[in-house]
């Protein structure tokens, strides 16, 4: 008899948690979602000098904030329009350290970008945000590593 009710309440509970949606998807476990947001910065150095700006697009959020290493203030539309390509350019993202609070996650790093123009090592703040089931970055910080 209390096999056939431990059953039961499985199969209810399966039948439930389907229902509603309350079981969380395989890229929605916290491990997931710390490798899903290394990945997301590693995609957006790539397109950072490629100018995709659909990756660009789908990584940041509308109402993103960003503080430049000198303190200046730009936002997404500001961003995407100063992004350009550059051939010759490299991007490396690493030393990433992750922390999710349930739909809010910051991922701590450093960025390093080689170009003609210049040569830099930032180390960044990038602040995420879990929207309509997806991950957006809304606050980018980064300070110059001298």
């Amino acid at each position: 008899m209390i096999r056939k009710v431990l059953s039961f309440l499985a199969a209810f509970t399966l039948v439930v948690a389907s229902a509603t949606g309350s079981f969380a998807s395989p890229a929605v476990g916290a491990g997931n979602v710390e490798q899903a947001l290394m990945q997301m910065e590693l995609q957006w150095c790539a397109a950072s000098i490629k100018n995709d700006l659909g990756v660009l697009d789908t990584i940041m959020a509308d109402d993103l904030v960003l503080v430049s290493p000198s303190g200046k203030l730009t936002n997404k539309t500001q961003e995407l329009a100063d992004t350009h390509s550059d051939p010759n350019s490299v991007c490396e993202v690493d030393m990433m350290q992750v922390r999710v609070y349930g739909n809010a996650a910051v991922v701590i790093g450093r960025v390093t970008r080689k170009s003609a123009a210049s040569d830099e090592q930032i180390r960044f703040t990038d602040t995420f945000i879990r929207r309509n089931g997806r991950w957006q970055v809304v606050l980018s910080s980064g300070s110059e590593i001298k």
